[in-house]
C-alpha cells in the first residue's frame, strides 16, 4: 500500500502549491485598506495555526507517545482495508503541513522579510536539513531525539507567534480597525524589530498574553513523567 502513501502525498503537495498561488494572487490584487486588512487577518490566522501546532508537537514530544500516534494512524488505515483511506490520510497529513507552511511564509513576507536571496537561502537550508535527516533515518537507523527537537521547534514557533501577533496588530491599526495608539513612556522607545515588539500597549498586551499562554502550556510538558510503553507491543 506504499503507492497510496506517495499518491496522497504528491496530491497534497500539488494542492499546497495551488493554495499558495491563490493566496499570493489574492494578496497581489488587494491594495490600500483591503490589503492591510487581509495581511492583518492572515497574521492572526498564522498565529492561531502555529500556536496549535506548537501545542500538538509538545504533546508528542516523547518517543513512545510519537510512536504510538504514528502506528495507530497506520494501523487504522490498514485495518479498513481501503487504499483510498490511506491515500486520504497521507493527503491530510501533508496538506496540513503545506497550509501551515503557506501561512508562515505569507505572514513572514508580509512583515517585510521579502529579500529573495534570504528566502532562497532559508528554503535551501531547510531542504538540506530534511534530506540529511531522512538519509540518517533510512540508511543508518538513527533515531531523532524527539523531545529535544520538538521542544526547540515549539519554542521557535511560539516566538514566531509573538512576532506575527505584533505585525497583525500594526496592520489592523493602519487599516483603522484598531484605533488606539498608546505609547508606553517607560519603554523609552525600546523595540525588538525581529519579534515585532514595540513600545505600544496595543501590540504588547496581546503578546504578553501569548507568552503567558505559552509558558502555561509548556510547563506541564517539561515536568511530566515519561509515558509507559504499551506491553502488547513488546
Amino acid at each position: 500500500m506504499l503507492k497510496g502513501v506517495y499518491l496522497g502525498s504528491f496530491a497534497a503537495i500539488l494542492a499546497s502549491v495551488l493554495l499558495a498561488w491563490a493566496l499570493d494572487t489574492l494578496m497581489g490584487e488587494s491594495s490600500g485598506v483591503a490589503r492591510e486588512l487581509l495581511e492583518g487577518w492572515t497574521m492572526f490566522l498564522a498565529v492561531a495555526v502555529l500556536f496549535y501546532v506548537s501545542n500538538w508537537m509538545l504533546s508528542k514530544a516523547d518517543n513512545i507517545a510519537w510512536e504510538n500516534y504514528i502506528s495507530g494512524k497506520v494501523q487504522q488505515s490498514i485495518d479498513s482495508k481501503s487504499q483510498w483511506t490511506l491515500i486520504f490520510a497521507a493527503f491530510i497529513a501533508v496538506m496540513r503541513e503545506g497550509a501551515e507552511l503557506i501561512l508562515f511564509y505569507e505572514a513572514a513576507f508580509t512583515g517585510g522579510m521579502n529579500d529573495p536571496a534570504y528566502i532562497t537561502y532559508g528554503i535551501l537550508a531547510g531542504v538540506a536539513v530534511l534530506i540529511a535527516v531522512w538519509v540518517c533515518f533510512r540508511y543508518f537507523s538513527v533515531k531523532l531525539p524527539l523531545r529535544a527537537f520538538f521542544m526547540f521547534t515549539s519554542i521557535l514557533l511560539f516566538l514566531m507567534c509573538i512576532s506575527f501577533m505584533g505585525k497583525g496588530v500594526v496592520e489592523l491599526t493602519e487599516a483603522d480597525v484598531i484605533t488606539g495608539r498608546t505609547v508606553i513612556p517607560a519603554m523609552k522607545g525600546f523595540s525588538i524589530e525581529i519579534l515585532s515588539i514595540y513600545d505600544r500597549a496595543e501590540t504588547l498586551i496581546p503578546q504578553i498574553m501569548l507568552v503567558i499562554a505559552a509558558v502555561w502550556i509548556m510547563l506541564p510538558h517539561i515536568f511530566k513523567r515519561k509515558p509507559k510503553s504499551n506491553p502488547d507491543k513488546n
